[in-house]
């Protein structure tokens, strides 16, 4: 899945999904650990970045989803790939 990616990130956990607008899906959520992805390839590390939108349109957006769980806090979970989510870091 990563070797399909041309520029993204990686998120592994986020912080505040419980503070997101739930009747209509709108979010904004702390990302960490976050890992920045560059023609197929993992470049380093993000900090301090945060990802935004809507539940409802992220969900239309998943190009694809991995066929393996992996083990979480909250459950296990496959690896999900999207187009378009809003990210902001800081520089």
């Amino acid at each position: 899945m990563i070797g399909s990616m041309d520029k993204g990130i990686i998120l592994d956990g986020v912080m505040g999904a419980h503070s997101g607008n739930i009747p209509n899906g709108d979010y904004s959520v702390g990302v960490e650990p976050a890992f920045y992805v560059e023609n197929g390839e993992i470049i380093g590390r993000v900090k301090d970045a945060m990802v935004a939108g809507n539940v409802y349109e992220t969900l239309n957006n998943i190009v694809s989803i991995e066929d393996k769980v992996h083990e979480s806090w909250g459950g296990r979970f496959p690896a999900i790939l999207c187009d378009d989510v809003s990210v902001a870091t800081k520089k």
